[in-house]
């Protein structure tokens, strides 16, 4: 009793590093990684009047570092309407978003309202490539031309790459092409597209009651990478582009562990995960969880988040966080 009230009061001395909102599950993209997308509408997601109570509470919380994402969070129509409300509460999101539904109109908006970061999904610097894992023809021209219109407004971008059996041969070619063109880029891990279906009060579960978690996924998935030899090579040279000043985000030891999970990913991690106790993450519906995996805490239309944040749930959930085997900890789960 004694220890989970000094671990309880712990808490109130403290808040989340980051705050995840995803806007939409709605996507134009259909990604090979990805359950979501077609561009299909959702039903009742949060409204821009429940986002004004968002941003209010995170300024009241001195919460600043805030990520806005989906889904697509551009398939939004009232998307500069939230990113205004965001912005006048101090706090400066920073957008991820595929970039196909951007213009040279959009873009300027956005200058307006200040933004001045974004990533942007870029999964190869060829065109073929791209375009077969996002599953839209076009879309490698149309996310180029962004982030060209993007530099020009000055606004900084770090390139999502994620890596896969199609694409993994041509990463350090597009490596090269970031620090050419003063991008950094952040290269992530394929998990398996179920992996929201782990938490059963999750949309994805709710909707789709016939598919579960799978455990060994990756063994029959089209796009997972059955060839040590290559991954081993492929990492070794980012890996030294890394270390001779190549604009990659991930640290070396995570990029070295990259390459043990793509050789196995059922290799135990030696480190627990910490986002329980750095993360909240906020739904389109307005559920709250500390991990996409986990099951939900609240709900920001019934309770305030720091109450959520604080609740002996969320307690409970950050020990069995703590001892959770998913090798999705090495994603980080930050941006």
């Amino acid at each position: 009793m004694i220890k989970y009230l000094t671990e309880f009061l712990n808490l109130q001395m403290y808040k989340p590093a980051l705050v995840n909102i995803d806007l939409t599950y709605s996507c134009p993209l259909h990604c090979v990684s990805c359950r979501r997308g077609s561009a299909r509408e959702y039903e009742n997601e949060l409204k821009y009047k429940d986002y004004i109570t968002i941003f209010q509470e995170l300024r009241d919380w001195n919460i600043s570092n805030v990520i806005i994402c989906g889904g697509e969070p551009f398939m939004r129509k009232d998307i500069f309407k939230i990113i205004h409300e965001s912005r006048i509460n101090n706090i400066y999101p920073h957008l991820v978003t595929n970039g196909y539904l951007l213009n040279n109109h959009k873009i300027r908006i956005l200058k307006k309202l200040g933004i001045n970061l974004m990533s942007i999904s870029l999964n190869s610097s060829n065109q073929r490539i791209h375009d077969a894992t996002r599953g839209i023809k076009g879309s490698y021209k149309k996310i180029i031309s962004t982030i060209k219109e993007l530099r020009k407004s000055n606004i900084k971008i770090i390139l999502f790459t994620l890596m896969l059996k199609q694409n993994l041969d041509t990463i350090p070619n597009l490596i090269h092409w970031a620090k050419k063109n003063y991008l950094n880029i952040k290269l992530q891990m394929f998990v398996s597209p179920d992996l929201m279906f782990y938490a059963k009060d999750s949309y994805d579960a709710q909707k789709n009651e016939n598919i579960t978690y799978d455990n060994l996924w990756f063994k029959h998935n089209n796009n997972w990478i059955f060839n040590d030899k290559k991954i081993k090579k492929v990492f070794n040279q980012i890996i030294d582009m890394k270390l001779h000043g190549y604009p990659i985000l991930n640290p070396v030891w995570q990029l070295r562990y990259f390459e043990q999970y793509y050789r196995n990913p059922l290799v135990p991690l030696p480190f627990r995960c910490e986002l329980g106790n750095t993360n909240l993450s906020i739904d389109p519906y307005g559920n709250v969880r500390l991990c996409y995996a986990m099951s939900r805490l609240g709900n920001v239309t019934k309770e305030k988040l720091k109450k959520i944040w604080n609740s002996k749930e969320a307690h409970h959930l950050r020990k069995k966080i703590e001892r959770c085997k998913l090798n999705c900890k090495l994603m980080q789960c930050g941006y």
